[in-house]
C-alpha cells in the first residue's frame, strides 16, 4: 500500500532537508547554491515529497527538472534511504509525466548510472529507453546511460 504523500514545489526552507537526502543518495551530489539556482531557474522545476504520517522526517523524496520548448530533462531525483522501496520515486515520476503532457513534451531525457539497477527498472517501466552512454560521467570514473522517452497522447498504450 503507499502511503498518502504531498507533492509542492520545493522552497528555500527545505534545503536542510533535501541536501541531506542529496549526500545519502547521489554518486555527484548538487550544493545548496546548485539547488538554488535551479529552483528560480524560469526554466525548472524542483518537487519535493512530503509524508505527513512521518513527523520526523518532512521531506522524504524530490525531483528536479527543466523543461525547454517540447523536450524535458529529469535532472535530479532522489528518495531518502529510509524510505526507498515504498513506490515514492514512481509517485514523483508519474507527476513529472502529467506536467509534460500539460506542457506538450514530446521528448524527455535523463542520465542514470549504469549501475543503478532500482533506477533503470523504475524509469524502463515509464517507458524510457537507453539511447547513449556517457563514459566516466559520474566521479569521473562511472558510466552513464542517456535515456530517452517518446511522450505521446494520454491515450497510448506504451505510455506507462
Amino acid at each position: 500500500m503507499i502511503s498518502p504523500v504531498t507533492i509542492r514545489q520545493m522552497e528555500e526552507d527545505d534545503l536542510d532537508e533535501v541536501l541531506a537526502i542529496e549526500s545519502a543518495s547521489s554518486l555527484a551530489p548538487w550544493s545548496r547554491p546548485l539547488f538554488l539556482e535551479e529552483m528560480t531557474h524560469p526554466l525548472g522545476h524542483c518537487l519535493t515529497l512530503l509524508l505527513p504520517e512521518d513527523p520526523r522526517m518532512k521531506i522524504v523524496a524530490y525531483l528536479c527538472f527543466r523543461t525547454v520548448g517540447n523536450e524535458s530533462e529529469v535532472l535530479n531525483l532522489a528518495v531518502h534511504p529510509d524510505h526507498r522501496r515504498r513506490g515514492f520515486a514512481r509517485q514523483l515520476m508519474a507527476v513529472y509525466i502529467d506536467v509534460c503532457h500539460r506542457e506538450k513534451v514530446t521528448t524527455s531525457f535523463l542520465d542514470v548510472y549504469t549501475g543503478n539497477q532500482a533506477a533503470l527498472r523504475l524509469y524502463g517501466s515509464f517507458g524510457y529507453r537507453p539511447v547513449a552512454k556517457r563514459p566516466r560521467f559520474y566521479r569521473a570514473q562511472l558510466d552513464a546511460l542517456v535515456m530517452e522517452k517518446r511522450i505521446g497522447r494520454r491515450d497510448s498504450a506504451s505510455e506507462e
